[in-house]
């Protein structure tokens, strides 16, 4: 298929590739991000997933299938170990049937942390009524609807946000942090900690989705990113007190920022979550490291005013959130680590975007969602290069 190169170079890319070029803010923490992606190419860490786009046009996945990539690495998961993730926080028609569950957990030395496919049979609609059942009383009509109902509710793969609270928590539990990983993820084989951090991702898609279809609900644009994620052996550094005052809210078209490298989630995740009860507090870990890993965005700006209130409404839900969560509201928002650490922006002059609009820009990069390489190259060779 067509691949996305991000800061890359022409010279060594495919003719189906387009090539995005990003300029690093002239800051201190964005020059040791681009010190960290440098240390990934010298030392041929690559990318882990080159499919991490989110929310671009003519993206085929919807809630119901990623509800079943979740439901597949469930299954993984309690091949591995039966039980570690419990049915019960799936949907009635995600849940593997009785005599399969039996037969994963006998061939679950054999599966190794295969892939197992959970394929949801949609239950066919409910037949006309004939001719005699149109005199049936209120009651038997009520009772047919009932029925109905019941049929579509456990057809209904939809994982609520409550839900994936829910399934986030046992990734939590089973993952542990990556100073000190759980003994399931320890123990486990390469396939299986695989499944999890499927799981995880997985869990996150679908979330974003929910968040987009709310967001067209209000009439605003969606907002893709791009997740640069690379190989987990690649160094993780503390951020300074000078660098953690470039943590903003405010989301602007075309900025790299920082991407959250930490297993948990951060304040500003738990409250878009609504997380009050599944996330335990040993979980919440503001970020606090920095990574080669990144995060592109290619939604709408965020105006001061847009921000502002964003922080007003966070304040105001960590004010009234469980007392035990109350003792971060004395802390300044560098210490809550809020929002994200911008490091470079898009080159809008660049030959392969010049003189597009920003939804043009996004629809050119929805044919191009697999991520060849982010890389660090001389500014002169891209200035040289044609656009494609």
């Amino acid at each position: 298929g067509r691949c996305g190169e991000i800061w890359g170079d022409m010279s060594s890319a495919p003719p189906e590739t387009l090539v995005l070029r990003f300029d690093p803010h002239p800051t201190p923490v964005a020059a040791r991000w681009v010190a960290a992606v440098r240390h990934c190419q010298a030392a041929g860490l690559g990318i882990k997933y080159k499919r991490r786009c989110y929310s671009f046009p003519r993206d085929a996945r919807t809630p119901a299938s990623v509800a079943a990539d979740i439901a597949a690495s469930v299954e993984v998961l309690n091949a591995h170990e039966p039980g570690v993730v419990s049915a019960d926080l799936l949907p009635a028609a995600l849940r593997p049937a009785p005599e399969a569950a039996a037969a994963s957990t006998k061939a679950q030395s054999k599966a190794a942390g295969m892939p197992l496919v959970v394929v949801a049979v949609p239950v066919a609609p409910p037949p006309a009524l004939s001719a005699a059942a149109e005199d049936a009383t209120e009651e038997s009509v009520a009772a047919v609807g009932a029925t109905v109902a019941a049929a579509e509710d456990a057809a209904s793969t939809e994982l609520s946000q409550e839900q994936l609270n829910g399934l986030h928590k046992r990734f939590e539990v089973l993952r542990g942090s990556i100073e000190a990983p759980a003994p399931f993820f320890a123990c486990a084989p390469p396939p299986v900690q695989e499944a999890l951090q499927d799981f995880n991702l997985h869990i996150h898609r679908l979330e974003d989705l929910h968040r987009q279809v709310e967001r067209l609900a209000m009439g605003k644009r969606p907002t893709p990113r791009i997740v640069v994620a690379f190989d987990p052996r690649r160094p993780r550094t503390p951020l300074s007190d000078g660098e953690m005052r470039h943590f903003t809210v405010r989301m602007e078209f075309g900025a790299v920022y920082l991407n959250y490298c930490v297993v948990g989630k951060h304040l500003m995740e738990l409250f878009q979550d609504d997380d009050e009860d599944e996330c335990g507090d040993e979980n919440v870990r503001p970020q606090r490291t920095m990574s080669a890993d990144a995060q592109c965005y290619f939604g709408p700006s965020m105006s001061e005013e847009e921000a502002a209130q964003k922080l007003s409404d966070f304040h105001d839900w960590l004010r009234a959130s469980p007392h035990r969560r109350r003792s971060w509201c004395p802390l300044e928002q560098q210490q809550l680590a809020l929002g994200r650490i911008p490091v470079a922006a898009l080159d809008r002059s660049h030959p392969s975007i010049a003189g597009l609009s920003e939804e043009q820009i996004v629809d050119k990069i929805a044919d191009f969602q697999e991520l060849c390489s982010l890389r660090v190259v001389p500014h002169a060779r891209l200035q040289q290069r044609p656009g494609p």
